[in-house]
């Protein structure tokens, strides 16, 4: 597993403040009047999307307060992750978030004492789930602002729990309809199910990974109490409104 730690963005004008010259008066003065740095806090990143792990960890890594480590979702460990010693580990759902809930399950075993917190791009039963049954330190859309993101590390880093607001509907929606508390993603696996695809199939079609798309199939049976493609195709057709044709 390889972690990757990104430079922080004000690297390059620490060094070139660094080269001015001081008299001894001002750098006692400066000495003096500097404020205590604040303590630092190590996080890591595992999401199978690299772009998007690189990008929040330079972020994070330009923040004075923050030592930051990406890794691939599917390459990572729980145990090399806990030998880090990080304060607040950050796991991506992207579009599998059966798939992250199973790793920060493994992860949360491992590390009891572990802050663990899930980034997706939309609401999620599952994710919300894991949230409240496995102490997880909560969840946070990717839709949140910059700072509003930098608000809810540090609310999560003092222990507090995060959720995004309307997750109350979103799990009573899901109670309602299994199949419509379904994720898009899911949605989409399931109506290949229905036509006959095989699991290579919808990973070519989709455009993910087999074992993406095992998750996700996974996760369905799980949501609709199936154990079964068929089963779940009629949980499926009885789930729509009836035709006004």
């Amino acid at each position: 597993m390889q972690f990757q730690k990104p430079a922080a963005a004000g690297d390059g004008l620490r060094r070139a403040a660094r080269r001015l010259p001081r008299s001894g008066a001002a750098r006692a003065s400066a000495a003096a009047s500097a404020p205590e740095p604040p303590e630092a806090r190590h996080l890591v990143i595992v999401d199978q999307r690299r772009l998007i792990a690189d990008a929040l960890a330079a972020w994070l890594a330009s923040r004075r307060n923050f030592s930051v480590m990406t890794c691939s979702l599917e390459d990572a460990s729980a145990s090399a992750i806990t030998a880090l010693g990080a304060d607040l580990v950050i796991v991506g759902a992207g579009d599998a978030p059966g798939q992250a809930v199973r790793f920060a399950e493994g992860l949360r075993a491992t590390a009891p004492e572990l802050r663990i917190l899930l980034i997706a791009d939309a609401q999620d039963p599952e994710l919300i789930d894991c949230v409240l049954n496995l102490g997880i330190a909560g969840l946070v859309l990717t839709t949140v602002s910059a700072d509003d993101l930098a608000v809810t590390l540090d609310d999560v880093l003092r222990g507090n729990t995060a959720l995004p607001p309307g997750w109350r509907v979103t799990l009573n929606d899901a109670l309602r309809d299994p199949v419509a508390g379904l994720s898009v993603r899911q949605q989409e696996v399931l109506s290949l199910l229905a036509q006959g695809f095989s699991y290579d199939d919808i990973a070519a079609r989709l455009v993910i990974s087999l074992n993406t798309v095992k998750f996700h199939v996974h996760t369905i049976y799980l949501r609709l109490g199936v154990s079964n493609r068929v089963a779940a195709i009629n949980r499926m057709k009885s789930a729509k409104p009836p035709s006004h044709g």
